[in-house]
C-alpha cells in the first residue's frame, strides 16, 4: 500500500501535480515552486529497504483458511526478524486449539482432560493390585505343577516296585516272613546242579540294603494240555526235588508245604529257610536224622565245609553238630575250624523251624515272625 501510495503520488505528481504545476507556473516564480516541492517530500515518508523487505515477506505468505495443526513443541519458536521473546505454550493454549478443531465448548474439553487424567490415576494406582494378583497366580500355577510332577513320581514308583514284585497272587499274601524285595525263579526245567549254582551265584548281589531280605519264590510250569502251561508255587517237597536235596522222609511229612526262602544281607547274602512245622516232635527227630548229609544237600547255597575234622589227637572225626544257645534260644549248630557258625537250625517255637547260616539273620527273623504273629 506503501508502493501504490508511492506510485499514485508519483503519478499525481507527474500528471495531475504537472497541470496544475503548468498553470502556477504562469503565475508564480520558480522559487515557489520549489517550496512546494520540498512540501509535498515532506509529508511522504519513504520506507527503508528492511522495512520494504518485511513487508513484501508478509504479501507472499498465502491466506489460510483452515486452522493450522497444533504445534508439538510447548514452547511456540519465534519467528525471525519479528521477536526475541519466546511465546509459553500453556495448558490454556491446548484448550483453546481443541474448541477450535473439534468444534466444542470449552466447558467439554475441560470434562474430557478430567477423565483422562482420573483414567491415568486408576491405571496407576490399580498397577499394583494387578502385579500382586499376578503373582499369586503364578505361585498357584507353580505349587499345582509341582503336585502334579510329584505325583507322577509316586506313581511311577509304584509302578516300579509293582513291577519287581510281580508274583502269584497268593504268593504276596501268604508270605510267611515279610521281605523287602521277591524274585521268581522257575524250577521247572532246571537240573538241580544248575539251579543250585544259580542260587549260589545270588550271593554275590549286594544291591540290597543292609538288614533287607529277599524272597525267593520257586515257580513249577505244569503242562495243562498241548501248548497251555500253568504255573504254581512249588511245594516244599518240589522245591527240594529240583535242588536235589534227599531230606528224609519223616521230615518232609511233618514240615507244611509252604515255606520262605530267600537271602538275609548282612556283610554278604546268606540264605535263610523258614518252615512251618505239622508235628513238632517229628520234625525235631528227622532233623536230628537230616544233620549228617544236611551242610552236603544244602551246599553250594549255604556254605560249604568239609565232613570231617582234626581230633583232639590228630586224628580225623566227623564234624558234627553241637546244642548252643543263640539269643535265648537253643539252637543246632555246625562250626567250621576256628569255630564261626557255618550252619545251624532252631525251632523257636513248636510251630516254626528256622535253618540258616548268618548269625545275625536268625534275631531278624524272630523279630519279623513276631511282628506278622508268626510265633
Amino acid at each position: 500500500m506503501v508502493d501504490e501510495t508511492i506510485q499514485i503520488n508519483d503519478t499525481h505528481l507527474q500528471d495531475g501535480g504537472s497541470a496544475q504545476s503548468q498553470k502556477k507556473f504562469e503565475h508564480t516564480s520558480d522559487t515557489d515552486i520549489q517550496a512546494d516541492i520540498q512540501n509535498v517530500l515532506k509529508s511522504i515518508q519513504i520506507p527503508t529497504r528492511n522495512e520494504r523487505r518485511m513487508i513484501s515477506d508478509i504479501q507472499d505468505v498465502p491466506a489460510v483458511s483452515q486452522p493450522l495443526p497444533p504445534v508439538s513443541d510447548p514452547v511456540a519458536t519465534p519467528t525471525p526478524g519479528l521477536s526475541s521473546v519466546m511465546a509459553l505454550h500453556t495448558l490454556k493454549d491446548d484448550m483453546q486449539q481443541v474448541v477450535r478443531s473439534q468444534n466444542i465448548s470449552l466447558v467439554r474439553a475441560a470434562a474430557l482432560e478430567q477423565d483422562k487424567l482420573s483414567s491415568h490415576q486408576s491405571q496407576t494406582f490399580s498397577s499394583p493390585a494387578r502385579t500382586s494378583r499376578n503373582n499369586y497366580f503364578t505361585t498357584i500355577v507353580f505349587v499345582s505343577v509341582l503336585l502334579i510332577v510329584l505325583a507322577g513320581a509316586a506313581l511311577f514308583g509304584v509302578a516300579y516296585v509293582v513291577q519287581n514284585r510281580s508274583l502269584p497272587q497268593q504268593s504276596a499274601e501268604q508270605s510267611i516272613v515279610f521281605s523287602e524285595r521277591s524274585v521268581v525263579v522257575q524250577i521247572g526245567r532246571a537240573q538241580p546242579g544248575a539251579l543250585k549254582t544259580a542260587l549260589a551265584g545270588a550271593r554275590s548281589d549286594t544291591s540290597d540294603a543292609v538288614g533287607a531280605i529277599t524272597r525267593i519264590i520257586p515257580i513249577l510250569s505244569t503242562s495243562t494240555g498241548q501248548t497251555s502251561l500253568a504255573n504254581s508255587e512249588a511245594t516244599l517237597g518240589e522245591f527240594f526235588d529240583a535242588l536235589g536235596i534227599q531230606a528224609p522222609d519223616e521230615l518232609l511229612r511233618n514240615l507244611d508245604s509252604r515255606f520262605f526262602f530267600g537271602f538275609h544281607m548282612m556283610d554278604h547274602r546268606a540264605p535263610v529257610f523258614v518252615i512251618p512245622v505239622v508235628s513238632y516232635d517229628h520234625a525235631v527227630s528227622g532233623m536230628l536224622s537230616w544233620e549228617k548229609l544236611m551242610n552236603q544237600d544244602l551246599s553250594p547255597i549255604f556254605t560249604s565245609i568239609s565232613p570231617v575234622k582234626n581230633g583232639p589227637s590228630g586224628i580225623p572225626v566227623d564234624r558234627l553238630f553241637r546244642d548252643t544257645v543263640m539269643h535265648n534260644y537253643d539252637v543246632r549248630v555246625l562250626e567250621d575250624d576256628a569255630g564261626n557258625p557255618i550252619l545251624y537250625y532252631a525251632f523257636p517255637s513248636q510251630s516254626v523251624l528256622v535253618i540258616a547260616e548268618n548269625p545275625f539273620t536268625f534275631p531278624e527273623i524272630i523279630s519279623r515272625l513276631h511282628a506278622q504273629k508268626g510265633l
